[in-house]
C-alpha cells in the first residue's frame, strides 16, 4: 500500500537511494557515472495487463526476480518501487533513476499511463477520470507482483499518487 508524504516508510527519490546505501549497498554503485560506465542497461521493456488494458512498461528484472525476502532493507522496508510519470512525459523519464535504484537493489517499474500506451488508450474522454488512472496504478502494482511499495511520482503522476 502506498503512503502519504511524511508517513512512516515514505521516502523521496534521494532518500530511497540513501536508505539503500545504509542497508549495505555500495554508494558508488548507486551513482549515475558508475551505472553508465558498466555499459549494459539494467532496465528492460515489458507489458503488463491491468483493467483490461495492456500497458507498456520499463522494469529492472535483475532486481525483481530475486526472492521477496531479499528485496527488504534492514529495517524491513520494501524494495519495490512504482514510478508514475508526468505530463507530457513518458515512462522513459525514469530510466536513469531506475538504473540507480536497480544498482541499489530496488525492484522498479514505470509504465506509460492510460492514454500513453497504445494498448491502454480508450476512445471516450470519460475513461480518463483520475479514479480510473488511480485504479490502473493499483492494478499495475499488483501485476508487477507488488504488495506494499514505494511510490515515486511527478507532475500528473503525483496527482494520481495523492489520490491513491
Amino acid at each position: 500500500e502506498a503512503c502519504a508524504n511524511g508517513e512512516a516508510g515514505c521516502y523521496s527519490e534521494s532518500s530511497l537511494l540513501q536508505l539503500a546505501r545504509e542497508s549495505g549497498a555500495d554508494s558508488q554503485r548507486a551513482s549515475r557515472d558508475s551505472v553508465h560506465s558498466r555499459g549494459a542497461s539494467m532496465v528492460e521493456g515489458r507489458r503488463l495487463l491491468a483493467n483490461s488494458f495492456t500497458f507498456d512498461c520499463l522494469w529492472t528484472p535483475s532486481t525483481c526476480r530475486v526472492e521477496k525476502k531479499r528485496r527488504w532493507l534492514k529495517k524491513k522496508q520494501y524494495r519495490d518501487v512504482l514510478l508514475l510519470h508526468g505530463f507530457p512525459e513518458w515512462m522513459t523519464m525514469y530510466s536513469d533513476l531506475m538504473e540507480q535504484l536497480a544498482a541499489s537493489g530496488f525492484c522498479a517499474t514505470a509504465c506509460n499511463q492510460r492514454g500513453y500506451s497504445p494498448g491502454a488508450s480508450p476512445d471516450l474522454q470519460t475513461h480518463y477520470k483520475y479514479k480510473n488512472i488511480r485504479d490502473d496504478a493499483w492494478e499495475l502494482a499488483k501485476a508487477a507482483g507488488y504488495g506494499r511499495f514505494h511510490l515515486v511520482a511527478h507532475d500528473h503522476g503525483a496527482g494520481v499518487g495523492w489520490y491513491m
